[in-house]
């Protein structure tokens, strides 16, 4: 018996989330502030979660401190100090 396996589903052209996938799958990180400044797209924490939960893509985030302010990087693949989310 032949077993199937079940490909991660790839976001729709044009949506956001694939705008972020297809960035990602070329080996780059991303902001908040990039995304918005690359893409326009205000909610990147949002469509992180779209690509874990809904397309089931492994993804990476590393938390960066610099004085009281706080912010998230984001990637496809493993990067230095960055942990695996998973939905």
């Amino acid at each position: 018996m032949i077993k199937e396996t079940t490909q991660p589903k790839i976001p729709a052209s044009g949506s956001q989330s694939r705008m972020i996938y297809d960035y990602m799958m070329q080996g780059n990180t991303l902001t908040s502030i990039e995304a918005v400044r690359e893409f326009g797209i205000l909610r990147l924490p949002n469509r992180i979660g779209d690509l874990v939960k809904t397309y089931h893509q492994p993804l990476y985030a590393k938390e960066h401190r610099k004085g009281r302010t706080t912010w998230k990087e984001y990637g496809m693949f493993p990067f230095d100090g960055a942990e695996r989310i998973d939905g």
